[in-house]
């Protein structure tokens, strides 16, 4: 079945969708420096095993941060950025950070001087960004996602995920939809 397009393209295959993830949590997290602000290498709770190595698959990411104060990078790391000697990133389009160093972009889905979402302290905002990767690119069956949080500034980079800056009670929910779609290119 042919589907038309309105610039006069065709697409003549469809895409069937093989399985879906739904990954939420509350958890209330204030990150300073290097560490993970969701998941880690071997986290169960944020994993995935993809039905077959030759499918896609998208990634909907939706992070509530209150304010920040980032001076580096988040990322998304997978299997915690390595395997067998290779870097893991989900994204690796960002080529330079406030803090200078290859560590502080290498794959970065945000590498700004100060806050991500708000700048104020009572508030959490929501952060949604979709990622896609083909299976091809050789990753483990099961893969684990983490949040990243990478600074060298010691002078308070932080960060908040389904937290207030300034604590009184209320937190969010953060979520990760995960599909798989089989790959009919």
């Amino acid at each position: 079945m042919a589907i038309n397009f309105a610039d006069g393209s065709t697409q003549n295959h469809g895409s069937k969708l093989v399985q879906v993830k739904d990954i939420s949590w509350t958890t209330k997290t204030r990150v300073y420096g290097t560490n993970y602000f969701f998941g880690s290498a071997n986290d169960a709770t944020y994993s995935f095993t993809p039905k077959n190595s030759n499918n896609v698959i998208v990634a909907q990411f939706n992070l509530m941060f209150g304010r920040c104060n980032i001076n580096g990078k988040l990322a998304i790391l997978i299997n915690g950025g390595t395997d067998t000697g290779g870097h893991f990133f989900w994204s690796d389009r960002t080529t330079s950070s406030y803090i200078s160093g290859y560590q502080s972009y290498s794959g970065g889905f945000n590498t700004a001087d100060d806050s991500i979402s708000t700048t104020q302290d009572y508030s959490i905002i929501a952060n949604s960004f979709t990622l896609v990767k083909n299976m091809s690119c050789t990753w483990p069956s099961t893969f684990y996602l983490g949040g990243y949080f990478y600074s060298t500034d010691s002078s308070g980079a932080y960060v908040n995920l389904n937290r207030q800056h300034n604590d009184n009670g209320g937190h969010a929910v953060s979520n990760i939809m995960i599909y798989e779609y089989e790959d009919m290119s």
